[in-house]
């Protein structure tokens, strides 16, 4: 079964929540399983959850809102982080086989999904288009669709008209009709009767795009030509308000008089039944690719006047179906046609139902989809060297070294009991931190704990505890503002102790959730913790694991020859976990004898207790003290069991890093703790929790050397690669900071190489005619025509410089052509004898009026005799863009910044 890890942007119940609705509750549950990411409050969530779909609420916001334009990249980039973490862990933690991000206003699945390398596919429902993102410019939408190709297996778009487009950006584009549920849309025939009323109605959001107003003008004008038949016209407007815009189509009404005609609906949930109610459907959007609601209206058997947009041009048969209007003029006369030839109507109904079963019903669109998906494995995705490149970059984006932060002083409360968690979440990471001169740290356990300590410190760092005088001192801190950072690595919620037995069920833990909510940040390491953290916090932060490194401990590891030790180190109370494994270690016991050793450190099975073969070893508080110990035990088969419950799910993957660290080969429950990190038979096994699965994995591993050394060297590797201090470190450290950082501040988080992509996208961009040389970047020579993308900072322009260079003498013309979109402005030409290669070469071009910040496009192409020369480009603005297309393969026309002086 593959897993399918859906990401939706929207939260309402518009066409693409309803293309969402139809492919999750319709896709085959025996073939498929469906798991959906929505932002907060989603209509659909509590319907999913009721069929038993997981669902996720994370803060996913739109990366292009309406009125975006370049330099709002600003503005996400800094976020990105706490967007696509949640994401990168729920692929992990759930070992998803494909993500499917439902249209295109965001792509933080396609990087996620890029990182994490697994396959994408992004399911686009429209264009970036002009008169939405009126301030977004051309060459940002080019290099999105691009972007958009790159980042996945298939580009799915929801019209053959959109794949079209498409195909000019990208050659893995594809299309899926939408499609809805027939059956639903209870089909009845439109028979419109001499005096009856033509009752016409339009569902979507009152806003420019959808045009409502179109409608409203098309009516003014059938009451002037034709006023005996307005009064039997009802037009009604389904669904949610701009309220500018509605209340100027009231008004309009008011103007027109045509209040007995309109009427305002707001949104309905039972609009499958309510469209019975009318025989005449209009859409009137500027644009649209395939409108779900023209599909619905078709279904139920309604004749649809559309305006000239993709969406009813695919779906109108002219004449047929219904009718293509290009002006209100024109369909205030399709209007009065309908009305005075009924047939029209009654014939329009049975083919518009007759295509939407035929072309767009909802069994086709699923299967459609469900194709896809069967076509896509892993081989399907880009492959670990993209992985690791996007996952590279985007640390670059929403990192900083280091060396970037501010020195923190920090108070580590912590309970003796707690050793491990103490060394591993605070000792070992704070003095890699001290190492860097970034933290001062003071550790005290409650006996030691002083108000003083806590006023002198800039961050309180509290571990496990959330007992009363933990509570105590988060309110003490608050008090004093200052910030309280606990970390917690269990779920205390899932785990009851009564009569000294643990018993694992859900329950209210008023405490424990009291420290969840009033901390100022809540640090854990796994995603079950994570989310049920989420419930009642938004500034929970799932840090990376990570591992020390025991190089110096196994130098020159080997093993002696003769006999395999098994182990398994933890604390007590490990019981349940092994209710399956001690029965599986009795017959391994019994049938290998003296050929093998059993080791347990800390917790033991009493039933193994008295076995020959059998040794047991104290726990051990100090951390470092363990591991040189557990380095001398030379194991060669490490043990996870692991029951499957709440309170388990809640735990990390310690045991996997811990014996792989050590070459140690591991068995590992198959659950969510484990199974996202370990792959079967690769880095460790993972087993089902019964008594043969464990006795024929362990049996596996004893019989079959290759397999197990192989396993060891592999997960070893991946430990060295993946599990590194300096990314949990950096994490922590970037919470001890988040509290005490300015606007300012947090502006230098991004990338340093957005400065000049700040300059580039907003248009702040002042070259100077005296120029840095360090700052010049020789380009290739001009061979064809080459086209930059310059920004004009002034509204009035009459000269333009370029800095021109040579390699050897040349001979020949240069001619440089000015554009505004696609229409020349102004074309000089001069031979290169006339420019100056030491200085700037500036070109009068009479006079250029364009708004300030406008966006000009400088073409540049030569002629030769002799020789060839190029262009100097801005190597501080060049790098960040360079860095991404070089490395995607994308083409590189349009992306250069051109070193040029405009002069007024």
């Amino acid at each position: 079964m593959k897993k399918i890890l859906i990401i939706s942007p929207t939260g309402g119940y518009a066409g693409i929540d309803v293309c969402l609705e139809t492919l999750v509750c319709e896709m085959d549950k025996t073939k498929y399983i469906p798991i959906v990411v929505f932002p907060k409050d989603a209509i659909l969530k509590p319907k999913f959850e009721e069929m038993g779909i997981i669902c996720y609420e994370l803060p996913i916001n739109w990366w292009f809102p309406v009125g975006f334009s370049g330099n709002d990249l600003l503005h996400v980039l800094p976020t990105l982080r706490e967007k696509v973490d949640p994401l990168i862990n729920i692929i992990k933690d759930n070992t998803i086989d494909i993500v499917l991000s439902n249209t295109s206003v965001c792509y933080d699945g396609a990087i996620a999904a890029a990182i994490c390398n697994v396959p994408h596919l992004f399911f686009i429902h429209a264009q970036y288009t002009s008169n939405i993102y009126t301030d977004m410019q051309q060459e940002t939408r080019e290099f999105l669709y691009m972007l958009m190709g790159k980042l996945s297996y298939k580009v799915i778009c929801c019209s053959k008209l959109l794949h079209d487009f498409m195909c000019q950006y990208t050659d893995n584009s594809m299309y899926i009709y939408n499609g809805v549920d027939v059956e639903k849309f209870k089909y009845k025939k439109r028979i419109l009767g001499d005096q009856d009323s033509l009752n016409m109605v339009c569902v979507g959001h009152y806003n420019a795009n959808k045009q409502q107003d179109f409608v409203l003008r098309a009516l003014k004008i059938l009451k002037e030509i034709r006023p005996e038949l307005i009064r039997r016209v009802t037009f009604t407007m389904i669904g949610p308000g701009e309220p500018v815009y509605q209340k100027m189509l009231k008004n309009m009404v008011k103007e027109y008089r045509l209040e007995k005609q309109v009427v305002f609906e707001g949104f309905r949930d039972d609009i499958y039944n309510y469209l019975g109610n009318f025989n005449l459907y209009i859409n009137s959007s500027i644009t649209e690719n395939l409108p779900m609601s023209v599909i619905e209206a078709m279904s139920c058997g309604m004749p649809v006047l559309g305006t000239p947009n993709d969406g009813t041009l695919q779906l109108i048969q002219e004449g047929k179906t219904g009718y293509i209007t290009n002006s209100p003029e024109i369909m205030a006369n399709r209007i009065i046609y309908l009305i005075d030839h009924p047939k029209m109507v009654e014939n329009m109904s049975e083919q518009g139902r007759k295509r939407a079963e035929s072309c767009f019903s909802d069994q086709q669109y699923v299967r459609n989809f469900e194709k896809v998906f069967d076509g896509v494995d892993s081989s399907c995705s880009k492959g670990c060297h993209f992985a690791d490149f996007v996952g590279g970059f985007y640390e670059s984006i929403v990192g900083k070294s280091l060396s970037k932060y501010p020195k923190k002083k920090v108070l580590v409360l912590y309970p003796l009991q707690a050793m491990a968690t103490y060394y591993i979440a605070a000792k070992i990471p704070l003095d890699y931190l001290v190492e860097r001169d970034l933290v001062e740290y003071n550790s005290v356990t409650p006996q030691q704990f002083k108000v003083e300590d806590m006023e002198d410190a800039d961050v309180i760092y509290c571990l496990r505890y959330y007992d009363d005088f933990a509570y105590g001192v988060l309110r003490a801190a608050k008090k004093i503002n200052k910030p309280f950072v606990w970390f917690i690595d269990d779920n205390y919620s899932a785990l009851k102790i009564e009569n000294n037995n643990v018993i694992h069920k859900q329950f209210t833990n008023e405490l424990y959730e009291r420290m969840y909510k009033e901390s100022s940040a809540v640090v854990v390491n796994s995603g079950s913790l994570y989310h049920f953290g989420r419930q009642f916090t938004d500034n929970i932060f799932r840090l990376p694991t990570y591992q020390v490194n025991n190089d110096t401990l196994i130098k020159n590891f080997e093993r002696e020859k003769g006999t395999l030790t098994i182990g398994f180190m933890g604390t007590l109370m490990r019981d349940s976990d092994f209710d399956c494994v001690v029965p599986a270690l009795q017959r391994i016991i019994k049938e290998y004898g003296s050929r093998i050793c059993v080791e347990f450190i800390g917790y033991c099975p009493k039933e193994l207790k008295e076995y020959n073969h059998v040794k047991t070893f104290d726990f051990m508080d100090d951390y470092n003290e363990f591991r040189k110990f557990f380095a001398s035990r030379k194991w060669d088969i490490g043990l996870g069991p692991l029951k499957d419950t709440e309170f388990n799910r809640s735990k990390t993957n310690n045991k996997y890093r811990e014996y792989s660290s050590f070459h140690v080969a591991g068995i590992f429950s198959n659950m969510a703790t484990y199974n996202y990190c370990v792959q079967d038979g690769i880095n460790g096994l993972l087993v089902k929790n019964t008594e043969d699965a464990w006795y024929y994995a362990i049996k596996k591993l004893l019989d079959n050397t290759t397999l197990r050394e192989t396993i060891a060297e592999n997960a070893w590797g991946d430990i060295k690669k993946n599990y590194s201090i300096e990314k949990f470190a950096k994490a922590l450290m970037n919470v001890f900071c988040r509290y005490h950082t300015g606007s300012k501040e947090i502006q230098d988080f991004i990338y340093p190489s957005l400065v000049g992509m700040r300059s580039a996208l907003s248009g702040e961009t002042s070259f100077p005619r005296a120029y840095d040389p360090e700052m010049l970047c020789f380009s290739k020579a001009i061979i064809k025509p080459r086209k930059y993308k310059v920004f004009c900072e002034s509204p009035a322009v009459r000269m333009i410089g370029i800095l021109f260079g040579q390699e050897v003498p040349s001979k020949g013309t240069v001619t440089i052509k000015v554009y505004t979109g696609r229409h020349l402005l102004r074309s000089i030409t001069k031979t290169i004898k006339e420019l100056d290669f030491s200085y700037w070469n500036y070109f009068d071009v009479d006079c250029i009026y364009c708004a300030a910040g406008k966006v000009l496009t400088v073409e540049i192409s030569a002629e030769y005799t002799k020789g060839m020369i190029g262009v100097f480009e801005d190597r501080s603005k060049r790098s960040f863009w360079y860095k991404v297309f070089n490395k995607l393969g994308f083409p590189l026309k349009g992306m250069d910044t051109l070193m040029i002086d405009f002069r007024s």
